[in-house]
């Protein structure tokens, strides 16, 4: 599967050939089927902003016909709700003759977000005579990054906020070893150690009876599947810590691991 670079990178000949060739703007059937043949939109405007080409992918958004927008001003360009003063509105500023690139850039009208390129096209005396211009939607992975970041941070306030103890790891070698990233406030109380006695350091190290207590195993298995797994009252016990835990583990959206745990007192002092 080609990538966006790969992609531009084709488009980019394309145009060079057309300079060579002596095309310049003007229509070629052989251009006008490799545009035609991706996914974005492709604008080629001359040095006035008027339109010479528009693919079919830009037309179909947009809901006209070729005849609407050849030799007219880029309906990008005047768009007041969307990209004027992020893309074309800059081609007359002292940026104009060089390559840009601006990733995320939102079209109000379109109601969609877009990575937008834009690449000038000169004649053979190296003067500027029109732009071919890249718009690829992104919506789709916006709305996933976006709706992740919103789930980051419930989840932070959850942490904070939580009375049962929470407990976040790192999968190192293949799951072979889990590195404390996290630790909140609760975990501290109920365990009695501080956060920053235990950052950064493998669980196996931290909690030397971790593999009789059977959470080594939950913990891969959450890892590999990503479902969530109820690891019920066990009684846990080393040098420094004794007792009934409870846990519940599932997989962040930035792949940690995160384990809500609660000690059972009075249990643990009858068995202690």
């Amino acid at each position: 599967m080609m990538t966006f670079n790969s992609e531009l990178e084709k488009l980019r000949e394309i145009t060079n050939q057309l300079v060579e060739n002596g095309y310049l703007l003007e229509r070629s059937a052989q251009w006008e089927f490799a545009f035609d043949a991706i996914p974005d939109f492709v604008v080629i405007v001359n040095s006035k902003f008027l339109v010479k080409f528009a693919n079919k992918t830009l037309l179909k958004r947009l809901g006209v016909k070729n005849y609407d927008l050849i030799d007219k001003q880029c309906p990008m360009k005047f768009n007041s709700s969307g990209c004027n003063g992020d893309c074309c509105a800059s081609l007359t500023n002292e940026d104009s003759l060089r390559y840009v690139n601006k990733p995320d850039m939102y079209i109000e009208s379109l109601k969609s977000w877009f990575d937008f390129t834009r690449t000038p096209i000169f004649d053979e005396e190296d003067g500027l005579i029109g732009y071919l211009c890249i718009l690829r939607d992104v919506t789709d992975r916006k709305l996933v990054e976006d709706a992740l970041q919103k789930s980051e941070e419930r989840y932070k306030y959850i942490f904070k906020k939580s009375k049962p103890g929470v407990a976040v790891y790192k999968t190192v070698d293949e799951g072979k070893d889990f590195v404390f990233v996290d630790y909140n406030e609760a975990a501290e109380k109920i365990e009695g150690q501080k956060r920053e006695d235990l950052i950064g350091r493998s669980i196996f190290d931290a909690r030397p009876g971790i593999d009789e207590f059977g959470l080594i195993s939950v913990l891969q298995e959450v890892w590999k599947t990503g479902k969530p797994i109820h690891h019920p009252r066990t009684y846990y016990r080393d040098e420094k810590l004794k007792g009934w835990y409870e846990n519940f583990v599932y997989k962040s959206p930035s792949d940690e691991l995160v384990a809500i745990f609660t000690r059972d007192v009075g249990r643990r002092e009858i068995s202690g």
